[in-house]
């Protein structure tokens, strides 16, 4: 999260925003983020108008099988996901 504030920030914009989108969130993760954004938001006096959204996704056998990747330690999926990102072979979106 820091670095796309900072990013924000260095625009030096009036009016600058930051989403976050998160995917499948929980109740719990919601609760999470939505305390450090609003530790973000104190700490830039609301110069940065911060936002978090949820999307929920159907998740496909190719991001089942990224997640199982990643869960074993594999850290280096940046081929991978970029290549089902271009192929729209993740995830559905949901309604």
């Amino acid at each position: 999260m820091v670095h796309r504030v900072e990013a924000a920030c260095a625009m030096n914009k009036q009016k600058a925003h930051v989403a976050y989108i998160g995917f499948d969130l929980t109740e719990k993760d919601r609760i999470y983020y939505s305390k450090i954004i609003a530790q973000f938001k104190e700490l830039l006096n609301d110069k940065i108008k911060l936002h978090l959204y949820n999307c929920n996704i159907i998740k496909s056998k190719g991001q089942e099988d990224l997640e199982l990747l990643w869960n074993s330690g594999k850290r280096d999926l940046s081929k991978e996901v970029k290549d089902g990102l271009k192929n729209e072979t993740l995830m559905d979106f949901k309604g």
